[in-house]
């Protein structure tokens, strides 16, 4: 058998829908089979579906999950099936769809005996063993016509005789029917075997006991030869009758014979063979002796001119009937039964068949001892497949050479369509070796596969002049990823930039000529795409997507649930939204648009942080038009004064109109569900649809307080409040007020920052009037969920012995005064007064500033350095100052002194960083020694920022003030009562940072080392002159490069521009610049109070087009961009150059700038 030599056990045949190699249109029609299924000829192309249409007046549709409805459809892409509700079974329908292509599996990789786990035959050695047959029983047929064609001789030599007696004639025609009945026995024969011959073909070449079949051919042509040889003698005679015979009558044995005289004896011809007397005739079956030969045999009263075929005698008709079994042929029912077995096992190994065999749980595949197709179903927690939470469809393979035998496993995933192979290799059931699971294929042309999305990422410029970044961690793959890049928002070409180091060390983006210096000009935007089907000869970049080519079938279907549900997927949510103040005495705002629906929301007003009574304001207008909110008794006439919020309460079904909400000002996505008032929680409750009550009851919404042990809660990563019930759940350990008794409640706070999340929880009694002692601890994981650092139990609020119920019988009870001195107590400690309790608390709280202390913090480790993070998350945009104010204690070493920093910044809403600059006021040098003050970082996605101090070796305890100053809006407890102080936790070595040091100097020593920096530069400069002189010294000094700056004012109209490639134009009002040198770049950039920034980048030569403009307009608040590339009309006289450049706005101002050639 060659079955392991020429094709691959499975050969998948794709095409790439290319130019060179197109998809093909396929249009077919099929019925739908028993089970409600149709197989397609090829594999259709997902991305294009499926469409199937019916002669009926039928809508036909596509899901992808769920029960299938009376006209709708699934399709299984990878195996090229189309399930239907069985009500269609029988239908004829029509499919049109593109064909990528076909799976086609060799039959040698099928095998249909298996001794002692050796492989003995396949499908294949049938399908040969079959086309042998044929040629076996074709050779028969040629047999049975050389039969005919001698028994046709015969017949004719016996016609023509002429001198023959009439016992000789009567021979003659005696061996003509004979032999005519000797035909019919041949055709017959001939028409089982061509019935025998149509069975082989109607199984599809696959019979078994085909080998057996052969052999009784065979054997059927051995006796059809002996027939023949008979035939061959029988004419012999005949002839020899016709020359020389003349027949004597009854054979009588003394009487006296002659050579070739005839005799009859029984019905029988003898002919002697020489002159003979008393010499008896042969007994039959013996046809001869010394003296006499048979010519013609009796047929139907004598033995008959055939005697027996394979043992079977003539009938009285001299007819011998054969059956299947009387020449070794397979019977119907055989045939049938073997038909039945051959198909049972194909189908139970996965072949002709739509639903091949399951395999549950995974590891069972290891088991299987049989070759085939099989289905393996995941089960979480079972990791024998490449992804634990996939199905895979896996063809399984053995080779078995003595003791060593090799498993061969193909998967692929039915949910990604990539590929997976391993091969194991066991001696004695022993594994010596082991591949595991190699991945290639699926969507991404060998690549890897998987679902193709994009990934933007902002790097933050952190040095002058920087011309490196690093990318995120773990956020690239240098093998299967594509990245995009923008500078300052204008698209790099890829011959402009690379990407440098390994996935151990990381990855860094480097543009080499990149031109800008200041921290401020340079912002780094990248978008990397994962899993992007490419031929590796070119990048894909994002100007490629034409405006408007993606329509909502080429989103996830979770983006489409999530639009046609109008958004929320269904659950109650709001949105919190600022209204700006623009005027002195200000009484209505325009509501931003599209953000309140009349019909389906509920509207909220804020007016300074309180929520106004609905009495109090109005609103106006309608979807067409734009909504408007009214304060017409608004006694606030400032700006600052004025600070205008609305909530817009969404899915919130049977809500009255102005119900209320907590006092705690909200803005945008800060606050959850569980700060609603009890009117909005018991609405929630009310509501139908079970998806809303069980999400109120996983984040402690009402009285849906979801119940859980204390271990459980902390291994959750979404923030909520929980119940814990002494008798279902046990006890919190480690908190003696708590252990073994009493119910609680636990809060708990969750925060990313980089790798590392922090578990903050709050646990308050649950059996009393006013709460049992409240305790708070902050635990840190790492990215797997590892618990890495637990924090201490700390009392926040001792136990208060108050009364339970304020009346007895109707009767007012008073407080006791140890009561009241208890509140008094616990008041004065809030409010820090009266107290030295300064740890953790707020002072100066007001709308727009507040400090916070944080206790000492006690490092304990000096053979690594340590660190500690300053955690500020915020609700909506950040923008202002953070002053630090640190400590440290002599204590170890004479690391003494502290240090003063303040930090400006801006952080967008979604927590993007703008801006920041850190400003060391004042440092002492022993401080600057053991300690370093880290930058401000952004924890992109998380809404906080993170300020990280390390200790460098020794363990001087450190003290920590926070200062914050926000513009724009004012300031809550529940965005300050978040910002903490993290617990310490030790690098891997210590740190060799640079020692800091303030950013001032003494006057005098400033104005010396400038004098000496601008006279070294070639203007000279006294070091005594006052600081105006130096500034127009410092201007005055000549750059290699040209340079200008400024502001200009843009045209009322627009003029015509044409694109850069010079087809289409657009309408653009303009800037008028002139500059007095030949400009190589110039930017023109604006924002206004809508926060839509404008940007436009003119250069010399730009993608290759000389004198092109790329304008670009973008909301800051979020990623989409628009951008148009322009021809720019420039004139120039000797010494001066003047531009047109486009701009968004009219009448606006812009700030310019331009460089020059050196």
């Amino acid at each position: 058998m060659k079955r392991y030599e020429g094709s691959p056990a499975v050969v998948i045949e794709r095409r790439k829908g290319t130019p060179d190699s197109p998809f093909c249109k396929m249009n077919e029609s099929l019925v739908v089979t028993d089970d409600g299924k149709v197989l397609l000829s090829e594999i259709p192309n997902e991305l294009n579906k499926v469409i199937v249409t019916s002669d009926e007046e039928i809508t036909w549709f596509e899901i992808k999950d769920g029960k299938i409805p009376e006209n709708g459809f699934k399709v299984d892409y990878i195996n090229k099936l189309v399930t239907f509700n069985t009500i269609h079974v029988g239908k004829q329908l029509h499919f049109k769809y593109l064909g990528e292509g076909n799976h086609f599996y060799s039959p040698h990789s099928i095998y249909t005996k298996l001794e002692e786990d050796t492989v003995i035959e396949t499908l294949g050695d049938i399908v040969e063993g079959g086309k042998n047959a044929l040629d076996a029983l074709g050779a028969l047929n040629e047999k049975l016509d050389e039969v005919t064609q001698a028994t046709n001789n015969a017949i004719t030599a016996t016609n023509d005789t002429k001198d023959v007696i009439y016992r000789g004639e009567q021979v003659i025609v005696d061996a003509n029917s004979k032999v005519n009945k000797l035909d019919d026995k041949i055709v017959i024969l001939d028409d089982k075997l061509l019935t025998t011959d149509t069975k082989l073909n109607e199984v599809n070449e696959a019979l078994l006991e085909v080998d057996n079949t052969i052999k009784t051919a065979n054997q059927s042509i051995s006796n059809i030869n002996s027939a023949i040889d008979e035939a061959v003698q029988t004419t012999a005679n005949a002839q020899l009758l016709i020359n020389e015979a003349r027949s004597v009558g009854d054979f009588v044995i003394s009487k006296q014979y002659k050579k070739n005289n005839t005799v009859l004896s029984n019905g029988s011809t003898w002919i002697a063979l020489q002159d003979t007397i008393n010499n008896p005739l042969p007994i039959l079956p013996i046809r001869e002796n010394t003296y006499w030969r048979l010519v013609a045999q009796r047929g139907i009263d004598g033995t008959g001119s055939v005697a027996t075929v394979n043992g079977v005698s003539p009938d009285v008709d001299g007819n011998v009937p054969l059956s299947a079994q009387d020449i070794g042929a397979i019977t119907q029912s055989e045939l049938n039964n073997s038909e039945n077995t051959l198909l049972s096992f194909i189908n139970e190994h996965g072949i002709g068949t739509s639903s091949a065999k399951d395999i549950t749980p995974p590891s069972e595949l290891f088991n299987l001892s049989e070759s085939g197709f099989y289905n393996v179903i995941h089960q979480k927690g079972d990791n024998t497949m490449p992804d634990e939470t996939e199905d895979y469809h896996t063809y399984v393979g053995y080779s078995k050479k003595n003791d060593e035998v090799t498993e061969f496993y193909f998967a692929i995933s039915k949910s990604t369509g990539k590929t997976y192979t391993r091969s194991r290799t066991k001696v004695l059931n022993v594994i010596i070796n082991d591949s595991s699971w190699i991945e290639g294929g699926g969507l991404g042309n060998g690549t890897g596969g998987g679902f193709t999305k994009a990934i933007p990422y902002f790097l933050p410029t952190t040095v002058e002049n920087q011309k490196s970044w690093k990318l995120p961690t773990n956020s690239y793959d240098a093998y299967n990823d594509s990245i995009i890049v923008f500078h300052n928002v204008v698209y790099l070409p890829s011959d402009s930039w690379n990407i440098s180091g390994d996935k151990l060390n990381g990855y860094m983006l480097n543009i080499p000529d990149n031109p800008m210096v200041l921290i401020e000009d340079n912002h780094v935007n990248i978008i990397i795409l994962k899993n992007l089907p490419t031929d590796g000869t070119e990048r894909f970049s994002g100007n490629l997507l034409e405006d408007g080519t993606i329509t909502i079938e080429k989103l996830s279907q979770e983006v489409q649930e999530v639009i046609k549900s109008g958004g929320g997927l269904g659950n109650a949510y709001f949105n919190a939204y600022t209204l700006p103040t623009t005027i002195e005495s200000q009484k209505s705002w325009d509501v931003p648009v599209d953000t309140y629906d009349a019909e389906t929301d509920t509207m909220l007003l804020y007016h300074n942080t309180g929520l106004l009574d609905k009495e109090s304001w109005t609103l106006t207008g309608d979807a067409a038009t734009g909504y408007q909110v009214s304060i017409p008794d608004n006694p606030e006439t400032t700006i600052e004064d004025n600070n205008v919020i609305i909530v817009v309460l969404r899915n919130l079904p049977s809500i009255p109109d102005g119900t209320d909400i907590s006092g705690i000002r909200l803005t945008n996505g800060s606050v959850g569900l569980s700060k609603l008032g009890q009117d909005v929680q018991n609405a929630i409750n009310n509501a139908s649809g079970d998806g809303v009550k069980q999400w109120a009851k996983d984040h402690g919404l009402g009285d849906f307080l979801k119940t859980l042990k204390f271990d459980e809660i902390v291994l959750l990563n979404e923030a909520g409040t929980y119940y814990v019930d002494y008798d279902v759940n046990g006890t919190i350990p480690d908190l003696p007020d708590y252990h073994n008794k009493g119910n609680v409640f636990v809060e708990l706070e969750v925060i990313l920052v980089e790798n590392i999340v922090i578990k903050t929880m709050i646990i308050k009694g649950a059996t009393t009037f006013l709460p049992n002692p409240i305790y708070k601890t902050t635990w840190y994981f790492d990215e797997n969920g590892n618990i890495t650092e637990k924090g201490e139990w700390t009392k926040v609020l001792d136990s208060t012995d108050i009364v339970n119920d304020f009346t007895t019988g109707g009767a007012t009870k008073a407080a006791s005064a140890e009561t009241v001195k208890i509140l008094k107590t616990e008041t004065d400690k809030k409010m820090q007064k009266n107290t030295l309790d300064s740890t953790n608390v707020m002072t100066n709280l007001s709308r727009y500033q507040f400090t916070k202390n944080f206790g000492e913090t006690v490092f304990d480790r000096n053979d690594v350095s340590e660190a500690v993070e300053l955690i500020i998350p915020f609700a909506n945009a950040f923008s202002g100052t953070v002053e630090l104010k640190l400590a440290s204690t002599y204590a170890n070493s004479n690391a003494s002194g502290g240090a003063f920093i303040i930090f400006n910044l801006c952080l967008t809403p979604e927590g993007t960083l703008i801006y920041q600059d850190m400003n060391i006021v004042s440092m002492a040098p022993t401080f600057a020694e053991n300690f370093y003050v880290g930058e401000l970082v952004s924890v992109a996605g998380s809404k906080a920022f993170v300020i990280p101090i390390y200790k460098r070796k020794i363990n001087n305890p450190l003290t920590v003030e926070a200062s914050f100053r926000i513009s724009g809006r004012g300031l809550n407890t529940e965005d300050t009562t978040k910002i903490i102080l993290g617990g310490v936790y030790p690098l891997s070595s210590i740190i060799s940072n640079p020692i800091q040091q303030s950013i001032f100097t003494h006057v005098g020593n400033s104005k010396d080392g400038l004098s000496v920096a601008i006279t070294g530069k070639g203007v000279p400069t006294d070091k005594n002159a006052p600081f105006s002189t130096m500034i127009a010294n410092i201007n005055a000094i000549k750059t290699g490069i040209p340079y200008y700056s400024g502001t200009v004012n843009s045209s009322t109209n627009a003029i015509q521009y044409y694109y850069a490639d010079g087809t289409l134009s657009y309408q653009f009002p303009r800037v008028s610049v002139t500059f007095g040198f030949k400009p190589q770049i110039v930017e023109v950039w604006q924002t206004n109070g809508t926060n839509i920034w404008t940007s436009t980048y003119f250069a010399e030569q730009l993608n290759g087009i000389p004198d092109t403009t790329k304008i670009a307009f973008w909301n800051k608040n979020t990623v989409p961009v628009s951008t148009f590339n322009v021809k720019t009309p420039i004139s120039n006289s000797s010494n001066s150059w003047t531009l047109d450049i486009p701009v968004q706005n009219s009448n606006s101002t812009f700030m310019v700038r331009a460089f020059g050639s050196s």
